[in-house]
């Protein structure tokens, strides 16, 4: 693919003219005088999860518990319904995909699950890129072990990290 990059104001605007998803600004609320490149958990929130949110919180009203029964068991199965609209996406079937809470609770349920410290091993890896309350939960969990989490915790720098990932990929 080639790439005729220019870092002109006139280029910005054609790429800007000729960008095939620009209609999908349109579906989020903006930050009036802000240009918004967080890309982390907190995107703008979108028109569509507002009004979804809306209509869950309407047949929830509605249905109360009896919630789980309607529609053939649709948001009691909930996360298999994800998982299926998913796998192709991943080239996976639906069973190999679990459908979560956010990455901080994965993050408590998966140490406090997973994670048995014995005198020889109990440190943890983490990379700087995490965000911060990925850290907290990981310090939280060491402490609910009795351990000290400027012992057990390492922070493997970003850098690092990023040649690992490099690594990794070339080897397979």
């Amino acid at each position: 693919m080639e790439r005729n990059f220019k870092a002109t104001l006139a280029h910005a605007q054609m790429l800007d003219t000729n960008d095939a998803l620009a209609h999908f600004r349109d579906r989020f609320y903006q930050v009036e005088g802000h240009i918004y490149m967080d890309g982390n958990s907190l995107g703008l929130c979108s028109r569509d999860a507002e009004e979804a949110t809306i209509n869950m919180l309407r047949v929830w009203k509605e249905n109360g518990i009896f919630l789980w029964n309607i529609e053939d068991g649709r948001y009691y199965q909930y996360t298999r319904l994800l998982a299926n609209l998913t796998a192709p996406l991943l080239k996976v079937l639906p069973e190999e995909i679990c459908v979560a809470a956010n990455t901080t609770i994965n993050i408590h349920q998966a140490i406090s699950t997973f994670y048995k410290p014995s005198p020889s091993r109990y440190k943890i890896l983490v990379d700087s890129l995490n965000f911060p309350t990925d850290i907290y939960a990981v310090h939280s969990q060491i402490i609910q072990k009795g351990l000290d989490p400027k012992d057990a915790v390492k922070v493997v720098p970003a850098p690092t990290v990023i040649l690992l990932m490099r690594i990794c990929s070339l080897t397979r």
